[in-house]
């Protein structure tokens, strides 16, 4: 899996190094692989590097949850047969933890975590009211009402515990199916934000996230009417 914005040495790299040698890894065929993934790639750079690649992509794997459902690189990636992997999938719940420490010390690693260059947008899907009301239909929990749509929209969800109970309910998701309508419902739900924004790659010639103004970044959910 290549990470195009794996940038903790952002300002060690040019443009010709590290980003321009993960394309040239996809563009040759000097290695042997079984499959190539990559990650946080916009629907451009996507179409770019599969145009140039000798070796296709295989997955893309991406922040994706109800509050930010990535519908146009999802399209793009079923039509270049390239599977889609939604991380973030519950909308990043253990970010709340991390907040708490917004407040310790400022040499605490937790507490760079929770300033992340003060960019911190706000967004809980799991509080969604028709979350909340198909998952007391089904007597189920909300985490797993978001898991069963994203993956009855063929969507790999990869949501992150550290709890071997909510590893189980994780995957506990294959018992019951979300109807038609139900489905539709939590499509329709207007609210929009990422909560991932990569603040500190603003700047950086290859940023991915062409909705985000890089001078005012978002910091709280947006809902459209």
């Amino acid at each position: 899996l290549f990470y195009h914005n794996s940038l903790c040495c952002l300002n060690s790299y040019s443009v010709e190094s590290f980003h321009e040698h993960v394309y040239h890894i996809f563009t040759t065929s000097v290695l042997v692989f079984k499959a190539l993934g990559f990650s946080n790639f916009n629907a451009e750079q996507v179409e770019l590097l599969y145009r140039q690649a000798r070796v296709k992509p295989a997955n893309l794997q991406v922040e994706c949850h109800l509050y930010w459902p990535q519908d146009e690189l999802r399209n793009l990636c079923k039509k270049l047969n390239i599977s889609f992997t939604a991380y973030a999938p519950l909308g990043s719940p253990g970010r709340k933890v991390i907040l708490f420490y917004a407040n310790a010390d400022p040499s605490s690693d937790l507490f760079w975590a929770a300033h992340p260059d003060g960019v911190w947008p706000e967004g809980d899907p799991m509080t969604e009211p028709i979350v909340k009301k198909i998952a007391a239909k089904h007597k189920i929990t909300a985490a797993q009402v978001l898991l069963r749509h994203l993956t009855q929209h063929g969507i790999s969800a990869i949501p992150k515990s550290i709890s071997p109970d909510r590893v189980v309910e994780n995957i506990s998701i294959f018992n019951f199916k979300l109807s038609p309508e139900e489905m539709k419902e939590l499509d329709d739900v207007k609210t929009r934000i990422r909560l991932f924004v990569f603040d500190f790659a603003f700047g950086h010639p290859f940023f991915p996230h062409n909705d985000i103004n890089q001078t005012q970044p978002p910091r709280s959910a947006l809902r459209l009417h």
